[in-house]
């Protein structure tokens, strides 16, 4: 999709010639694969364990879009695997600059380019990274969240907790 931005990951790696593979189908793929070069491979769809295994294997996952939240930078974070993200949005929430990952600030060529080359340089801990992704954001962590946002406001009174049905327009 468009607004992933992938095009400008291409067009990154293309002046980089560094290795690249894109995961995933869409609409826009012909178009990025004509744009390509040799360095960059299109793997299309993946099954879930290939993906958790292509990432663990990556030195970075790249995430160029500015989402509202996302999972995949936790997954890759789960993987042990940091992070190189537009520093909008979700990642925010996330990621931290330098520990989990690093943000780009401008959704150009030359900021990821930039932030890419630095990522390098950084001797990442990966266990870490792998660490926090669970520690912060495994599902047990969720619920227990969950839980205590309800206990904070119901005081486990579950009597107050009802369901609220609208009509049907």
């Amino acid at each position: 999709m468009g607004y992933k931005r992938v095009d400008l990951v291409v067009e990154t790696f293309k002046s980089l010639g560094w290795q690249l593979l894109v995961i995933g189908d869409g609409p826009e793929k012909n178009a990025l694969q004509s744009q390509a070069s040799d360095n960059i491979e299109f793997l299309g769809y993946v099954s879930d364990l290939v993906r958790t295994q292509l990432m663990a294997r990556a030195k970075a996952v790249i995430v160029t879009a500015l989402e509202d939240y996302g999972l995949v930078p936790i997954e890759a974070n789960a993987s042990g695997t940091p992070v190189i993200a537009y520093g909008a949005g979700g990642v925010l929430d996330t990621q931290i600059s330098g520990a989990t990952g690093l943000f780009f600030e401008e959704q150009t060529s030359a900021s990821l380019q930039a932030a890419l080359l630095k990522a390098k340089s950084i001797k990442w801990d990966y266990s870490k990274i792998r660490d926090r992704a669970i520690n912060h954001f495994s599902e047990e962590v969720f619920f227990k969240k969950i839980d205590g946002v309800l206990t904070k406001f119901f005081l486990n009174d579950w009597s107050q907790v009802c369901l609220l049905q609208f009509p049907n327009n």
